[in-house]
């Protein structure tokens, strides 16, 4: 189930093609943190603009937002 989540997160990257990280697991909120972020970007030190972290409480779920979010930004409108 997690690899054909973690694939579907990719095919929704296919459009934007960030860079994903993995998800990891923060344990002092007791959540999971999955970043992505532009690699076309302009780089500035420091900062990036074109950036996004999906929390959940579960590792499957974070895959989900983070597609959810990729799909998103891919229709050109803003993560909620």
């Amino acid at each position: 189930m997690l690899l054909r989540l973690r694939r579907s997160d990719h095919d929704a990257n296919d459009e934007v093609v960030w860079h994903l990280g993995m998800p990891s697991y923060i344990e002092r909120p007791d959540e999971w943190q999955l970043y992505a972020f532009d690699p076309t970007e302009r780089p500035t030190v420091g900062h990036r603009s074109r950036e996004w972290t999906a929390v959940h409480p579960t590792q499957i779920g974070v895959i989900r937002s983070m597609g959810k979010c990729l799909r998103d930004i891919a229709g050109g409108r803003v993560p909620r």
